[in-house]
């Protein structure tokens, strides 16, 4: 606040009444300018708010790096648009309307153009109250060649879900708002299902009542994305910094779907922040990606891009992918940013049949309250429902599944379904689905890992889903092939390499694994990789390199890629992320 005073205190008078006005607007400012809040500020917007309450409201701002490039792909510079207005739905403390300014200053805007063509809307008193202040400090820090301050700043304390206000005139294309706007631009509230009920009760009813595609469990973000889609005009674009699962989510399917449907509607940017170091948003779980939708007839196809370092935001190393193939993975419409190395081997293996057409695959066994797990699982075999069992340590780093092999750590179950549901209210999947014979995989890990059961020995904790073939061409040891092959991990995590654990570590869940392609079961190869995984599961020691590697060969081979080909999958999707390889 300091800083805000000293800036003030050195302008000329009109420019001190100016911004003065603008900080004390309605009274509320004054108040607002007296809080210990905003004393302590002194510059820092984005700390106004304290972390317990920014948590609590989902707010997580925007560094300024990724503000410059989400402004750059709004092409907010443009002047061709008759809407020229830029709206934040969600502007926080103001770091992406600034960086819209700043970016229409660099390429010859005035300030008062700049400054009076774009808007900010946020719920929260305090942040719309610091945006504001942001702007005052960047329109004071540009006034140099200014003969005068810029009109009123439209920045408001206003939901933007609800139905008064600006958000109102906008939805009804009232005045100013009568052709929509050229760009919306927003980092939305990260309030996931379970925290908006607690935070504000008939949310997810009200929002389910006004954008009627929301299902399942959505979270916040999803419905501001459904907003800027409304607000925008002809040749609109759409550039929202959102959590990774919006690219994969079953709730988000739906939203996916329709950027494919319509023919108005075209993906134009897709940037994965998921695995940025240092983390943009250091001490959440978020893992953002940067996603920008084009309104208008036009469809050049998109560009995409993965960010390692966050100081590599601004790169230009862009990779073109077609809408269509990316179309082609048909499911529930995944958005990815495909590997460039193997995107071109793994495209057309996507035109043959899916995993869930072959197999059946199950989550498995799971306690949902805290203590009961302890009460049915443990180290000594029980006197009776005993099962051996795999996941009897909640956390491990101790992996009881990988290729071809089983590490039991001596667990054991007591699978008395009628007490766990009856006295605890906890049901566990059909006993049948375990004593049959099966592959068990494993849901955490680098890489794809999975083992045959031909006995039906095991039964396994949730982090260890199984599947068993449902299709006369596909043996068990034709899928334990498949599970363990490169190319099967390869495809997997082209598509939800978003979908991690710890950074790194890849999250198989048998609702994603169902639509990766598999290729015929009746090909040669297949044969020739089913009799390998055999004898690999039948081997005792260590496990052999030689042919693993020939079953990874024949399973490439069934796919239609080659030994090279195969390569490239090593390199870019296991030897990268230091994930077990056979060579």
């Amino acid at each position: 606040m300091s800083q805000l005073r000293a800036a003030l205190s050195a302008v000329p008078d009109l420019w001190r009444d100016w911004g003065l006005a603008e900080l004390q607007q309605g009274g509320l400012g004054r108040f607002l300018m007296a809080l210990p809040q905003a004393e302590a500020v002194d510059g820092d917007w984005d700390g106004a708010r304290g972390k317990g309450r920014r948590a609590a409201m989902g707010q997580v701002f925007t560094p300024p790096q990724m503000a410059r490039l989400m402004a750059r792909l709004a092409q907010v510079e443009r002047r061709g648009n008759t809407a020229l207005d830029v709206l934040d739905p969600a502007c926080g403390a103001g770091s992406l309307l600034a960086a819209v300014v700043e970016r229409r200053l660099q390429s010859g805007w005035e300030l008062h153009q700049a400054l009076g063509h774009i808007e900010g809307w946020d719920q929260d008193v305090l942040a719309a109250w610091a945006c504001r202040a942001r702007l005052v400090m960047l329109a004071i820090s540009h006034r140099a060649h200014q003969a005068s301050p810029p009109g009123p700043l439209r920045v408001y304390a206003v939901d933007a879900l609800s139905n008064k206000g600006p958000p109102e005139q906008l939805r009804k294309r009232r005045g100013r708002f009568s052709k929509g706007l050229a760009a919306v631009i927003g980092n939305p509230p990260y309030l996931e299902a379970k925290r908006m009920r607690r935070a504000a009760p008939g949310l997810k009813e009200r929002l389910r009542e006004r954008f009627p595609q929301l299902g399942g469990a959505f979270d916040l973000y999803l419905a501001f994305a459904y907003l800027g889609l409304e607000f925008l005009g002809e040749q609109g674009e759409l550039v929202l910094l959102v959590p990774n699962k919006i690219t994969q989510s079953r709730y988000a399917a739906p939203f996916r779907q329709d950027v494919f449907r319509r023919h108005d509607l075209h993906l134009r940017h897709l940037v994965d922040f998921s695995r940025t170091k240092p983390r943009p948003f250091p001490g959440t779980g978020v893992y953002p990606v940067v996603l920008h939708l084009h309104v208008g007839p036009d469809a050049p196809g998109a560009r995409m891009r993965r960010v390692d370092r966050l100081e590599q935001t601004d790169s230009e190393d862009w990779q073109r992918v077609s809408q269509s193939s990316i179309g082609e993975v048909g499911g529930e419409t995944p958005f990815f940013v495909p590997f460039a190395t193997t995107w071109p081997h793994l495209v057309s293996c996507f035109r043959e049949q899916r995993l869930g057409d072959v197999a059946e695959l199950r989550t498995t066994c799971s306690f949902h309250k805290k203590g009961l797990r302890e009460k049915f699982v443990s180290k000594e075999k029980p006197s009776r429902f005993a099962y051996p069992y795999l996941g009897v340590h909640s956390r491990s780093r101790r992996n009881e599944v990988s290729a071809f092999r089983v590490d039991w750590a001596g667990g054991w179950i007591c699978y008395d379904q009628q007490t766990l549901k009856e006295e605890h209210g906890n049901k566990l999947p059909p006993l049948q689905i375990f004593i049959g014979p099966k592959v068990v995989f494993c849901q955490h890990a680098l890489r794809m890992l999975a083992v045959a059961d031909p006995q039906g020995k095991w039964v396994s904790k949730d982090v260890f889903p199984i599947a068993r073939p449902t299709d006369a061409n596909w043996s068990l040891f034709k899928l334990t092939a498949l599970f363990n092959s490169t190319v099967f991990t390869a495809l997997y995590n082209t598509v939800y390499q978003g979908i991690v654990v710890g950074g790194e570590t890849y999250h198989y869940l048998p609702a994603f694994l169902k639509h990766i392609p598999v290729p015929a079961g009746e090909h040669p190869a297949m044969a020739r990789a089913a009799g390998l995984a055999e004898k690999l599961h039948n081997a005792k020691g260590d496990l052999d390199l030689t042919d693993w590697r020939a079953l990874d060969l024949a399973v490439c081979e069934a796919y239609g890629l080659t030994a090279d080909q195969r390569k490239d999958l090593v390199q870019t999707h296991l030897t990268r992320v230091g994930a077990q390889s056979p060579g």
